[in-house]
């Protein structure tokens, strides 16, 4: 019962940080207005799966259903938890390669009002209460210039917001590969990101990782982080169930398939 309790401290963590797939962009103009969009997409199978795992490991909480993702009244409520004057404006079902999805689309009128989580803030994502409480947000800073605008985004980093605890001594236990392998299947195709697109074209920025009017603040790719085996292996004692979004930064970070972007991202447009 350990390993299989072992087996979803990775699953539950990553979850935690978004669903199977979840973006959030924040669109800006240089008069600090714009909007935000949340689109997720999840699968049955991987609503299915997790609610097992939640069972043979223990997990005494209640597992998200397809109507937790989906409720438009929640995505309503979560307008409040984005920032002070951000706004519900509409929700469109989407499909896609046998995925059931959304996108919720917020506006605001002052980018430095906005308060973005690291960890999605998805309404209907398991332990998403905890979160809001105790995690750090992303924040914004708008400078108006003559010609075009500059802003500072400000990522929240690894330790802010709570303290992490202590590993169980068990967690050291290797995954065993039918349990590996289980893992794999709940988080395949599965991708977060948070990123910040501008009205204009990016002059000069700092980010990590940007187009011509687009930087990445924050993105994981499962997929390409399932593929090695022995660095999810390696993960063992850094992730815990209901991991805050800035530990797992710091387990995460520097690894083949995740961007992150920070502590302090400038960008100027015109």
């Amino acid at each position: 019962m350990r390993l299989l309790r072992l087996a979803c401290v990775v699953a539950t963590a990553a979850l935690a940080a978004g669903c199977l797939q979840a973006n959030t962009l924040v669109k800006v103009k240089a008069d600090g207005s714009g909007t935000i969009e949340q689109t997720v997409f999840i699968s049955q199978q991987a609503i299915g799966m997790l609610g097992a795992m939640g069972k043979m490991g223990e997990q005494k909480e209640d597992m998200p259903t397809p109507d937790d993702f989906f409720n438009e009244a929640k995505f309503r409520e979560a307008a409040g938890r984005l920032g002070p004057g951000v706004t519900f404006v509409s929700m469109q079902p989407l499909t896609a390669e046998g995925m059931k999805g959304v996108k919720a689309t917020y506006s605001f009128s002052d980018i430095t009002q906005v308060r973005v989580d690291q960890g999605q803030s998805v309404p209907g994502m398991p332990g998403q209460e905890a979160q809001e409480s105790g995690g750090q947000p992303i924040t914004f800073q708008l400078q108006e210039q003559a010609s075009g605008a500059a802003m500072t985004i400000t990522m929240p980093q690894p330790g802010a917001g709570s303290q992490k605890a202590e590993t169980p001594p068990e967690q050291a236990q290797q995954i065993p590969p039918e349990m590996m392998g289980m893992m794999q299947m709940l988080l395949k195709g599965m991708k977060v990101r948070v990123a910040v697109e501008v009205e204009g074209k990016i002059l000069k920025t700092d980010a990590a990782y940007h187009t011509d009017n687009t930087v990445t603040l924050f993105e994981v790719d499962m997929d390409t982080l399932m593929q090695d085996p022995a660095m999810m292996q390696s993960l063992q004692g850094k992730l815990r169930p209901g991991a805050s979004p800035q530990e797992l930064q710091a387990a995460l970070s520097g690894m083949k398939g995740v961007k992150f972007s920070g502590p302090v991202v400038n960008v100027a447009w015109k």
